[in-house]
C-alpha cells in the first residue's frame, strides 16, 4: 500500500512539475504603469526568535563542566538559550520621481542578529 501511494505521489509530482514557471524579475522591472503603483510604499517585518539547548555538559577533559559547543546558539556561540531578533527588514518600493514612467525602485534594509548582518 505504501509503495502504491509513493508511486502515485511521484507520478502526480512529475505530471504537475511541467506546469511550474518562474518570473524573470529583471524583465518585469519598469513594466508597471505609473498609475498602478504608489510613489512610495513602505513595508517590512520583524522575526523574533527564542532558542534553548540545555543539557549537555562535557564530562571529561580540560573543558569539563562547560557546555558542549553544539549546544551553543549562533551566530555568537556564547549562550545555550537566547532571545534575539533574527531578522528585521524594512523596505520601500515605488515608481515615479518624475524621471520616467518606466523607472521604479526597490530599497531594502536587513537588520537583526544573523550571518548576513554580523561582521566576521
Amino acid at each position: 500500500m505504501k509503495k502504491i501511494l509513493g508511486c502515485a505521489a511521484l507520478l502526480a509530482t512529475s505530471i504537475t512539475a511541467n506546469n511550474l514557471h518562474a518570473a524573470n524579475w529583471l524583465m518585469l522591472q519598469g513594466t508597471e504603469s505609473s498609475s498602478s503603483a504608489p510613489r512610495a510604499k513602505v513595508w517590512g517585518f520583524i522575526q523574533p526568535e527564542f532558542q534553548s539547548a540545555n543539557g549537555t555538559e562535557l564530562a571529561a577533559g580540560p573543558w569539563k563542566g562547560q557546555d558542549a559547543a553544539f549546544n551553543l546558539i549562533g551566530p555568537d556561540l556564547d549562550s545555550n538559550s537566547t532571545f534575539q531578533i533574527r531578522r528585521a527588514r524594512l523596505g520601500v518600493r515605488g515608481t515615479g520621481f518624475g524621471l520616467d514612467s518606466g523607472v521604479n525602485y526597490f530599497l531594502l534594509v536587513e537588520a537583526g542578529n544573523n550571518g548576513i548582518t554580523k561582521l566576521g
